[in-house]
């Protein structure tokens, strides 16, 4: 019993050190080669033997790189992406058109192309001959988490740094007031980036896919001239720019912002396209600091309260030409004032009016839809494009505060009230206009000068209606109907003739026409209606001319300095017994000869003479 004790024992003990066996020597067995061809043009030869330039092969057969130097046009299948020492099988070639080749097997060693403190963790001096600089995240098991502080001393004049998608802090130059630049001209950043103070001639670009932006990602950072956050980031976390000093960043649309997220420096924001082609909702609810918004081409829905609260922004501009063009609701602040809206080109616009616009330039317009921008209370300035063939009714209208607007050289129509209410001060209408229609200026009270079109044929119902400052001396050649109140109200009005070939003076055309002293009607006017000349208190003498058929009443009632008026007409207009009354009593009725006593039959109390040689 107790010798098949101890050999049950011994053969224990046989297999156990059998099996330490198996696995030491599993240990000590090299791993397999990973194989690779080098592709390289350019070979040296070193102890007789054809090797890369871009390797450098020690005695024992060693090849060394630089972790700069990977680029995988120099080897197949990929070379290793990460510094460190690898067992590689090589095949060398004396030249690329050479049949002989030289297979082994050696150590790959991927250097740094930077030297690290003690710690392993932080750059301290760089030795690469690339000016594009690439860190990896991890070497020799330890994270590289930053830079030291005297690295600035070991780097010069870079292209770029593409910091690891890993946790990675940069810090810049800490003197505001120095003139030496960032180490590099370009930093690539991921979402665990960390940077600190000032990075002057540098830009900085995002490049890691993790959606986010996180809290902390600048601290103080300045002297950068633009951001981009790519289509990539879908979140930015509260405090995530709130550090970073520049004056522009792009973002892309997908993005919701809040006043915490930006630093007070951000004074323009470009907006790039998402996949979905929608600036988010509430997008720069409260961003109170940002002046100038560009919504890039792609950009073609406007979320709600996309600008609510943006009580900073002075100039908004589209570049997307779509159909139309809806904001969200309460896209801006009831009370907001905006000083300039640039319009792309093919651009409609329906639904852009409210408060909110000093300045309008519109790119190739190709329609305006009714009361584009009605009741834009701030609105100075609007830019027509020369596209525009006609601008909709209610267009501008009650923009109490609109001084310019050019137009474009082929407008072919201005359609009701549009300008109506607007604080105008000169319009130049370009001959294609035929008819002012109805209210197209009425109520602009600073109206002074008005270059009318050539060939225009008719002014329409109140088109000029209480225009007061409007001081025009002379109407086109082309004219042939004044509508009713055409004028009214045009007390600074000065013409003195009227053209040839008016046909019709409408009601009350000219009323409280102060300043207006026609003496001469021209030939071809067969009717006068109701009032036209109502309270022209200038008038001293006038002239109908024979071919009136039709005079209306009250035509000169109140013009009370009228003295002398002439009637023409070889037969008796129809005429009531109101149309010449209202004036001075000391006017005189001036009517050919052989009509005189049928005046006087039809009209007792007036003052009637023959003209002479009648």
């Amino acid at each position: 019993m107790k010798k098949r004790m101890n050999l049950r024992i011994l053969l224990s003990i046989i297999f156990i050190f059998c099996m330490t066996a198996a696995v030491f020597t599993a240990c000590q067995k090299e791993e397999e080669p990973i194989e690779i061809t080098v592709r390289d043009e350019t070979t040296e030869v070193f102890d007789g033997e054809a090797h890369p330039v871009i390797a450098t092969a020690s005695k024992d057969g060693c090849l060394s790189y630089l972790y700069e130097g990977i680029d995988n046009k120099y080897f197949s299948p990929s070379a290793p992406s990460q510094p460190g020492e690898y067992n590689v099988k090589v095949t060398y070639k004396a030249s690329p058109d050479s049949n002989d080749s030289i297979i082994k097997n050696v150590k790959l060693n991927i250097e740094l192309p930077f030297v690290l403190d003690e710690t392993g963790c932080f750059i301290s001096k760089y030795k690469g001959e690339s000016k594009n600089m690439v860190i990896p995240s991890t070497y020799r098991d330890k994270n590289i988490i930053g830079f030291t502080d005297d690295m600035n001393y070991y780097f010069y004049e870079l292209e770029s740094i593409k910091a690891p998608l890993t946790e990675f802090y940069i810090n810049g130059i800490d003197d505001y007031k120095t003139d030496s630049h960032f180490i590099a001209k370009k930093l690539y950043i991921s979402g665990n980036t960390k940077l600190k103070n000032g990075f002057p001639g540098t830009t900085v670009e995002y490049y890691d896919e993790p959606g986010v932006l996180k809290d902390g990602a600048f601290e103080d950072v300045w002297g950068i001239d633009e951001f981009t956050i790519p289509s990539s980031v879908m979140r930015i976390e509260e405090n995530a720019l709130a550090g970073l000093k520049v004056s522009k960043i792009t973002l892309n649309s997908n993005l919701t912002l809040y006043n915490k997220n930006l630093s007070p420096t951000i004074k323009t924001v470009t907006v790039a396209p998402s996949y979905a082609g929608k600036l988010a909702d509430k997008f720069f609810k409260d961003v109170k600091t940002v002046e100038k918004i560009e919504i890039l081409s792609g950009v073609d829905i406007i979320g709600n309260e996309a600008f609510l609260g943006c009580d900073g922004l002075k100039e908004l501009t589209f570049n997307t030409a779509v159909d139309y063009y809806d904001m969200g609701e309460n896209c801006f602040s009831t009370d907001f004032v905006l000083e300039k809206l640039t319009i792309p080109e093919g651009f409609c616009l329906r639904k852009l009016g409210g408060k909110e616009y000093t300045e309008v330039i519109l790119s190739d317009c190709i329609e305006m839809e009714n009361a584009a921008f009605k009741d834009c209370i701030a609105i100075k300035k609007i830019i027509l494009p020369d596209t525009l063939k006609k601008v909709s009714a209610d267009a501008f209208r009650d923009c109490s505060n609109l001084t310019e607007v050019v137009l474009p050289k082929d407008l072919e129509e201005i359609d009701y009230y549009a300008f109506d209410g607007t604080a105008l001060t000169s319009i130049d209408l370009p001959d294609t206009i035929v008819e002012i229609k109805d209210g197209t200026f009425d109520g602009c009270k600073n109206l002074v000068n008005v270059k009318f079109p050539k060939f225009l044929k008719e002014i329409k119902i109140m088109a000029f209606y209480g225009c007061q400052n409007l001081a025009t001396e002379e109407l086109p050649s082309s004219l042939e109907v004044i509508g009713d109140h055409a004028f009214a109200g045009c007390s600074s009005l000065k013409i003195n003739k009227l053209p040839d070939s008016i046909k019709k003076i409408g009601e009350d055309a000219f009323w409280q026409c102060y300043r207006m002293n026609i003496i001469i009607l021209p030939e071809g006017l067969t009717e006068i209606a109701d009032a036209a000349f109502s309270q022209c208190s200038g008038i001293k003498e006038m002239t109908l001319p024979k071919s009136l058929k039709k005079i209306g009443e009250i035509v000169f009632g109140g013009c009370y300095r009228l003295t002398k008026l002439y009637i023409t007409s070889e037969e008796m207009p129809v005429i009531s017994e109101k149309s010449l009354i209202g004036m001075g009593d000391s006017c005189i009725i001036f009517v050919p000869a052989k009509l005189l006593d049928s005046y006087k039959e039809a009209f007792p109390k007036l003052n009637f003479s023959a003209i002479e040689n009648s």
